[in-house]
């Protein structure tokens, strides 16, 4: 006996049809989303480095920036301290301060060298405390203070 048979009904033809179009936009949505969250990534970790240069910019009393001129990344340890106590008196807010779309904390660890090692002298944290945020970026950076000791400065923007 010789049948002949069909393998493919046509309804099992529609839903393959309809399954891998439904795979498409599903796979077509997540890229899109993915770009979109790296993309705010990349924002806000660019506002960090920004604002990082920002520090080394030499300029007058009250104003961001604490580096002793344009020749050297020296930062001035006074200025760093005046700057603080600025934004605090006075209740500024660093997000306006500093042009800035998003909420920024930046962190200065004081380092003294002793016998060829590091100790954490003191720490300025200038602007407010990060709260449950939506996304963070840090930046990390190493400069020298005019009164002879070493500066990590940590740059935190974050989306609330």
């Amino acid at each position: 006996m010789n049948r002949k048979g069909v393998y493919f009904s046509f309804d099992a033809i529609i839903a393959s049809i309809i399954f891998m179009l439904t795979v498409i936009s599903l796979l077509s949505y997540w890229y899109s989303v993915r770009e979109m969250v790296m993309s705010e990534d990349s924002l806000l970790s660019e506002e960090a480095q920004r604002i990082s240069n920002l520090v080394f910019l030499p300029t007058a009393d009250n104003e961001f920036g604490f580096a002793l001129s344009y020749n050297t990344k020296t930062l001035n340890y006074t200025k760093i301290h005046q700057y603080a106590d600025y934004i605090s008196n006075n209740n500024i807010d660093l997000k306006g301060e500093l042009y800035t779309p998003y909420e920024t904390v930046i962190v200065f660890q004081f380092y003294e060298v002793q016998f060829g090692q590091l100790f954490l002298k003191s720490e300025l944290t200038i602007g407010n405390s990060i709260s449950d945020p939506k996304s963070v970026s840090k930046t990390v950076r190493i400069a020298s203070v005019d009164n002879k000791q070493i500066a990590k400065i940590s740059v935190l923007v974050y989306k609330s």
